[in-house]
């Protein structure tokens, strides 16, 4: 483990055979995104299990800059080759649907869509005119399996035809307000087609859409903390805050770590199952945390013991945690290309959604952790260094190209680091004990 990788297998995985592919650790080998950067958003359902993920882009066909949409037939064409052909579904949504805008020439010529029809939902832009050659369209890309989902839609007399043909009527809750919500709700309720609350920001808007009967939420909401006033840690999760205080002090020696470590019997047990799992591939047993510490190094066991911590919480979706692993892998390559350090980027990444986590704000949170003042200043005010990469990644996450511009970061570098970020979190999350 000398070239300073966090969560990485062992120098003797090097050579072994991978049972996970996301485990090749280069970030060289890390998928490229053909030119053209993406984001993806998660789309929950009622109880915040992953419904899908909506695919937002820039660029063209020549990888110009341009929009958060697509800017015609060419864009959306080559972002439909690039996640279908030269990345594949599985490496950009995993076994979940993909929601994609498409321009009106794709519902004319449904000959332009590739397979697999079963695995994309596709969305009508709220500006596409409903007519007889839509409504033919939209007809002949259901028989071939695919789905429909009406972008940003308001409903009003003479659309009926339209969402008589919708799986899912996607409604923007920002731009409708609460009230509006339940309006469109009201009015659209009678075609029984589920609906779809867009740029749900808080779980008070979650807990009020769902309310309304709306079946889907997208929007950041699972990712904010649940913050009470006068509220306190509960004690489940205080333990594990203390428990990552510990992990991360950085007086503690070797025997100590593994000291903390033991003194929580359940951790030390799954730690020793997943460093000795196929996925971890160190090719030896290994029979004590102390003699982890000495395979693996201080350092990189914080990481994998401070995730298993985190792990614990079984309160939250499931989405939250992968979006932490993905974050810190993210900040892990960056570093690694900036020459910042990459073990402190991928705490960073891991810490950024522990807010969150445990439903404190993270003011709060950094008092009972041991950080130094620069993971500190990243994590409660985006500033400095690490920072302003974990401020480029959420950018991204929300496609805020300009922003991840701004922020002196590469939407296709980012992208392609994405990529390699989710096969490897998923790879992860899969091999947990």
């Amino acid at each position: 483990m000398g070239d300073g990788r966090v969560l990485h297998r062992g120098p003797a995985a090097q050579s072994s055979r991978s049972v996970h592919p996301v485990n090749d650790p280069s970030p060289a080998n890390a998928p490229a995104s053909g030119g053209l950067a993406f984001a993806r958003q998660a789309i929950l359902d009622r109880e915040q299990e992953l419904f899908g993920y909506e695919l937002l882009f820039r660029g063209d066909a020549a990888g110009d800059r341009c929009p958060d949409r697509p800017g015609g037939d060419a864009a959306t064409s080559r972002v439909l080759l690039c996640t279908l052909g030269e990345l594949g579904l599985e490496t950009v949504v995993g076994n979940s649907l993909a929601f994609i805008n498409l321009t009106r020439a794709f519902f004319e010529e449904p000959d332009l869509l590739p397979a697999p029809a079963s695995r994309l939902m596709l969305e009508v832009l709220e500006d596409i005119e409903s007519d007889a050659a839509l409504l033919a369209g939209i007809d002949r890309l259901r028989e071939r399996g695919y789905r429909i989902a009406l972008d940003d839609f308001v409903y009003r007399p003479g659309l009926e035809p339209l969402v008589e043909r919708a799986d899912v009527v996607k409604l923007d809750l920002r731009a409708l307000g609460m009230n509006g919500l339940a309006e469109q709700c009201s009015a659209l309720r009678p075609f029984g087609v589920p609906l779809l609350a867009e740029k749900v920001e808080t779980m008070e808007e979650f807990e009020a859409s769902r309310a309304l009967s709306v079946s889907y939420f997208q929007g950041y909401f699972f990712s904010r903390p649940q913050i009470v006033e006068g509220q306190s840690i509960t004690p489940g999760r205080l333990n594990v805050l203390r428990l990552l205080g510990a992990l991360q002090d950085p007086d503690s020696q070797p025997d100590h770590l593994a000291a903390v470590i033991q003194q929580d019997a359940a951790l030390s047990y799954r730690l020793l199952r997943y460093i000795n799992s196929a996925w971890f591939g160190l090719g030896r047993e290994v029979d004590s945390i102390r003699k982890a510490v000495i395979l693996l190094g201080a350092q990189p066991l914080r990481s994998w013991a401070s995730l298993l911590a985190l792990a614990q919480i079984d309160d939250k979706p499931g989405e939250l945690m992968r979006s932490a692993l993905i974050r810190a892998r993210l900040l892990e390559h960056l570093c690694e290309t900036r020459g910042l350090d990459a073990a402190s980027g991928f705490l960073v990444g891991l810490f950024s959604l522990l807010d969150a986590l445990l439903d404190q704000p993270m003011p709060v949170l950094m008092e009972h952790l041991p950080l130094a003042t620069e993971l500190r200043r990243a994590l409660v005010a985006r500033e400095g260094a690490y920072g302003d990469l974990l401020a480029a990644v959420e950018a991204h996450e929300r496609a805020d190209w300009e922003r991840v511009g701004a922020l002196g970061a590469d939407p296709d570098t980012l992208t392609g680091h994405l990529l390699e970020a989710v096969r490897w979190s998923d790879g992860v999350l899969a091999s947990l004990p």
